[in-house]
């Protein structure tokens, strides 16, 4: 049965490959790229990008080039740099109350060459009301280029959570003078709010605004995004000259704090309507950058396609696997329990990613690196590991009631065991574990329909009430914000556990915090009780030591004992790198003797930091803005 599966999965990297053979450019333009500029691939909204960041225009890679914050924080490794901030951000107490302070870069300025200033931080919270305000009592001008926040003492982050909160914001994006209308009304409206007495509650600057106040804050907001200004309003190295469906260029911003270490003049962004013409245009001298691991024989060929790339691997903070559909009937717990046995993961992880680490565990909720490194260890050796075992898988079948004859199964009902597998179209990664776990249910005996969609309309479909799709292939763990562990769960929350479509409570709900929550039950594993997956997720940012521990150990486990998917394997993703014109780019000494570089630097180690970012994605434009990439 073995060797059938190989010969499946080998046709299956063979037609991964083959689109070299038939690869058509179109919709490039004809623009010859300079020494000095930088080319990658993308996508943005088509009809024209609005000028500012919360438009909700779509901005591909382009926003790491134009958009920053007073600092950026490496989503993969949590480290964080200053950008338009002159340090990092001075904590303290006060008689009792906790204070933040952060100094501006006498040197930052918008786009336009007029400062940035500490007015256009407080604009920034008072519009956008991100997840910082919700534990904000006030954020107030010290000068023009310094700003206080006071923290709320009843729902106080610790401190490293207190520098990710302001880490991830974009508060480069609104300048107050532009957007004074918009940010002085939601001021005055959350200001006039009544302070905020329920702990459970959480809203900007611990303000309890009633239903007729948030309709108009809704409102205010809406108003807002579809404002548009004269100017993309930025405060980035690269400011946009040129747009069209096809093709965008940025141009060096001359007011950038970084400006003289900036070697690229030019950003040149190209379109592609496919994944084929992406690998085309990187396989063909057309673009100097793509992030991403992309299946072994396709990588192979763009390395012997183009000899000026090098690719670098680094860990990502997400795992890939299948989801149950738990609303469909065919999952009983023994059922659930056999498919952890049936697949042959390594066969699996080397089918789609070979530099990927294989997985032995269900679904998490986070990704096998991020459990160990939060978890207890004694929680977290105690995690049940599966190994690949037909016969058990076989047993537990029988168990549920499943019959096997003429080399086929069957459903308790009598029925041909037949299935039906989702897919986003668009990821190669996750369409060639698809078609491997195709392969593998086939040979074993159970019959799987595989669909394949964009991923919009996959996750509709998946998401869906009655879906159709048994069960699907996509991220099952995945931190798309952060290193800090609430990023995995909260995006379980939001985003997996639709499809897995697990229960919830009442849009309605009388907590308003609560409302739409994940009512999965998780056991605190150091007081024994038992609370719905929502209840607690609002405290993780108060928790350390021993006690975020706990936290995180409780939900994993909880979530692990659920048995809603299986984690094949943790990801490795990467960066494709022209070498040869880009200079500063790491690992030189082993790219200059295999430009498909296997070395996985350890997790903590200057390799590991530098190479994260290299990855537009995990941290933005760092290595332009500090000088370490130059024009060879």
């Amino acid at each position: 049965m073995k060797r059938k599966v190989k010969m499946v999965i080998a046709a299956i990297a063979c037609s991964v490959a083959a689109f070299f053979c038939c690869i058509g450019l179109t919709g490039c333009g004809a623009t010859s790229a300079s020494d000095r500029a930088f080319r990658i691939v993308t996508s943005w909204e088509k009809s024209g990008i609005r000028n500012h960041f919360y438009s909700g225009s779509a901005m591909g890679s382009l926003q790491y080039f134009m958009v920053e914050g007073l600092y950026r924080i490496v989503r993969s490794t949590g480290e964080i740099d200053c950008e338009l901030a002159e340090g990092m951000p001075v904590h303290y107490e006060q008689d009792g109350n906790y204070y933040t302070n952060i100094k501006i870069k006498q040197n930052a300025k918008w786009q336009n060459g007029e400062d940035f200033l500490a007015e256009d931080v407080l604009a920034f919270y008072h519009i956008n009301h991100t997840t910082a305000t919700n534990y904000m009592l006030d954020i107030e001008e010290v000068d023009d280029h310094e700003v206080k926040i006071t923290w709320n003492p009843q729902k106080l982050p610790v401190e490293s959570v207190r520098n990710l909160l302001i880490a991830q914001d974009r508060q480069g994006t609104c300048k107050y003078s532009e957007f004074r209308q918009f940010v002085d009304l939601a001021d005055r409206l959350v200001s006039s709010s009544p302070l905020n007495t329920n702990p459970d509650w959480f809203g900007a600057y611990n303000r309890a605004s009633d239903p007729e106040t948030l309709a108009l804050l809704d409102a205010n907001y809406r108003a807002y995004k579809d404002y548009n200004p004269a100017w993309f309003v930025a405060t980035g190295p690269y400011t946009l000259k040129i747009q069209s469906p096809t093709q965008v260029q940025l141009v060096k911003n001359t007011y950038h704090w970084a400006a003289d270490k900036l070697a690229f003049d030019t950003i040149n962004a190209y379109s592609s309507n496919d994944v084929n013409q992406t690998y085309g245009l990187i396989a063909n001298d057309k673009i100097d950058y793509m992030d991403g691991v992309i299946p072994y024989d396709s990588l192979r060929s763009i390395l012997d396609s183009n000899g000026k790339l090098a690719h670098l691997k680094m860990y990502d903070p997400g795992a890939i696997g299948v989801l149950f559909n738990m609303k469909r009937g065919v999952w009983t717990d023994k059922t659930r329990e056999a498919f952890q046995y049936i697949f042959d993961r390594e066969e699996i992880k080397n089918a789609a990613n070979p530099y990927a680490l294989t997985s032995k565990y269900a679904l998490l909720g986070m990704c096998e690196t991020e459990a160990r490194t939060y978890m207890s260890k004694e929680h977290f050796d105690a995690l049940k590991q599966y190994e690949f075992d037909e016969q058990k898988a076989s047993r537990l079948l029988r168990e549920a009631g499943w019959t096997y004859k003429d080399k086929k199964w069957y459903f308790p009902s009598g029925q041909r065991a037949s299935l039906t597998l989702g897919v986003d179209a668009g990821n190669v990664i996750h369409c060639a574990v698809a078609e491997t776990v195709q392969a593998m249910l086939e040979v074993y005996g159970i019959e799987v329909v595989l669909k394949k969609s964009a991923q919009l309309a996959w996750f509709d479909a998946a998401s869906a009430v009655g879906s159709e799709y048994d069960f699907s292939v996509h991220w099952t763990d995945l931190n798309p914000t952060s290193s800090f562990p609430s990023g995995s769960l909260e995006h379980f929350q939001n985003y997996m556990s639709y499809v897995c479509q697990l229960d919830r409570y009442p849009k309605t709900y009388e907590v308003i915090q609560l409302q739409n929550g994940l009512t999965l039950p998780i056991t605190d594993l150091k007081t024994g009780k038992t609370f719905a997956y929502a209840d607690k997720m609002n405290s993780f940012y108060s928790q350390s030591g021993e006690d975020l521990e706990n936290i995180v150990s409780s939900y994993v486990t909880g979530i692990s004992e659920a048995n809603l998917g299986v984690q094949f394997f943790q990801n490795v993703t990467g960066s494709f790198i022209n070498v040869s014109k880009v200079g500063g780019v790491p690992l030189e000494q082993y790219w200059s003797k295999n430009r498909d570089v296997t070395y996985l630097p350890e997790v903590g180690s200057d390799d590991y930091y530098a190479v994260a970012k290299t990855n537009l994605y995990f941290a933005g434009a760092w290595v332009f803005t500090s000088g370490t990439y130059t024009v060879r």
